[in-house]
């Protein structure tokens, strides 16, 4: 892949968690026969998944799967809206997992699935953990701990702003989205995304405000 497409390509994946209830069954003819899923559950997990491209996230989860979370999980996971669409009329809160663009070198002899200790953990009994819960790779895990290197101080701030908007004080959740704006330089999505939403109403929350936009509206005439 990267012979034809260059050294520096990176291939783009867009991936959502959704939890909800489907129907399996055989779509096809005498000839050809799939087995498939299908419920409005997983149309919604499907467009979830297209939202990745709007806030230039490679991974989406929905309020439902995140309930479904360990409190370590959820804390590691950050609020980036609140909003209804076509395929989820009441408010869907979505969560991202923040993550930079480094790769993490991995030491010689290493096997691909193996955990790569932090040095505070080298003499760590992982069999031990694993008998606890899956929260201790979030811990004891050199790859996932890089992976949240640099994106903490924003996730803070964004949570701020997230809320002041979905509050409806939508002139001090401005300048909290400059702030993300400023530590992100300019490289966050979803502080894009609410930035230009906000800009669309000048700052100022419609009067029939509830906490989250419809993401199938059309833009407001001013």
């Amino acid at each position: 892949m990267k012979n034809k497409m260059g050294k520096d390509f990176q291939p783009k994946l867009s991936i959502s968690l959704h939890s909800g209830w489907g129907v399996e069954g055989g779509i096809g003819s005498e000839l050809k026969l799939d087995a498939t899923y299908i419920s409005s559950q997983i149309d919604l997990a499907i467009r979830i998944a297209y939202l990745c491209d709007d806030y230039e996230l490679p991974l989406m989860i929905s309020g439902q799967f995140f309930d479904l979370l360990s409190v370590k999980v959820q804390s590691t996971l950050r609020k980036v809206d609140n909003v209804v669409m076509s395929e989820a009329k009441d408010p869907l809160p979505l969560f991202s997992f923040d993550i930079n663009n480094e790769v993490l070198s991995a030491p010689e002899g290493h096997n691909i699935g193996e955990i790569i200790l932090l040095e505070e953990f080298a003499n760590t009994d992982l069999e031990a953990c694993k008998k606890k819960s899956a929260d201790y790779v979030f811990n004891i895990d050199a790859d996932i701990s890089s992976l949240k290197q640099g994106k903490e101080e924003i996730q803070g701030i964004y949570s701020e702003a997230l809320e002041l908007f979905i509050s409806g004080e939508w002139e001090k959740a401005s300048e909290a989205f400059e702030k993300c704006a400023e530590v992100s330089k300019n490289c966050d999505g979803p502080t894009q995304v609410l930035q230009s939403y906000l800009n669309l109403y000048n700052n100022q929350a419609p009067l029939e405000w509830k906490g989250y936009r419809d993401i199938d509206e059309a833009p407001p005439t001013l």
